[in-house]
C-alpha cells in the first residue's frame, strides 16, 4: 500500500506508462492466442534457453505460482515442454517447442 498521497505521485507516471505499453502489445497482437504474460515467458526461454521455474520467477520477478499458472497454457498448446532435470528431480526444465520460436 502506497503510504501518502507523495509517493503515489511518484508512482502514477511509471504506472500509466506500463498501462500504454500493455495495450499496445494488446492491440499489436490482436486476434493471438498468446496473452502478454505468456509472450513475456515465451520471450524469456527464447533469450536465456531451457529454465526452471524458479529461474523463470526470478527472472521475471513474480511468484513461482505464476509462472506455473502461466506455463500451463502454453504447454497445453504445444509452445512449451517439460523435460526432466538432472540436476534436481523435481524442478523441471520448460523448453521451447519448434512450436513456440515460430
Amino acid at each position: 500500500m502506497i503510504a501518502d498521497c507523495r509517493d503515489y505521485e511518484k508512482v502514477k507516471p511509471p504506472r500509466r506508462l506500463a498501462e500504454r505499453l500493455e495495450a499496445t502489445a494488446r492491440q499489436l497482437h490482436a486476434g493471438d492466442e498468446v496473452t502478454v504474460a505468456e509472450r513475456g515467458l515465451l520471450l524469456l526461454l527464447r533469450q536465456g534457453g531451457v529454465q526452471t521455474i524458479p529461474q523463470l520467477a526470478a527472472r521475471r520477478k513474480a511468484s513461482r505460482q505464476y509462472i506455473q499458472q502461466t506455463l500451463a497454457p502454453l504447454v497445453a498448446r504445444g509452445l512449451v515442454a517439460w523435460h526432466e532435470n538432472p540436476r534436481h528431480r523435481r524442478s523441471r526444465l520448460a523448453v521451447l517447442t519448434p512450436e513456440g520460436t515460430a
